[in-house]
């Protein structure tokens, strides 16, 4: 349990989805802010979690391909 705590708090992806949740949720419900700046901020956080994880589906791949070079 720990583990899955530990890898999910190092991911940059989990973070800003995070960080954009609890900004979404006080903005909405807590201090008055610009409801148009919030959904900017919201949007740009989608973008970056996207290419992250475009990012990161690249590097997996060539994990796969660099581990079966190495397998004998």
């Amino acid at each position: 349990m720990t583990d899955v705590l530990k890898e999910l708090f190092s991911s940059k992806k989990f973070l800003v989805a995070l960080a954009s949740a609890v900004t979404y949720s006080v903005g909405r419900f807590g201090f008055s802010i610009d409801h148009d700046a919030l959904d900017r901020f919201i949007v740009l956080a989608a973008a970056y979690i996207t290419g992250q994880g475009i990012a990161d589906s690249g590097k997996s791949a060539a994990k796969v391909i660099a581990d079966s070079k190495a397998a004998p």
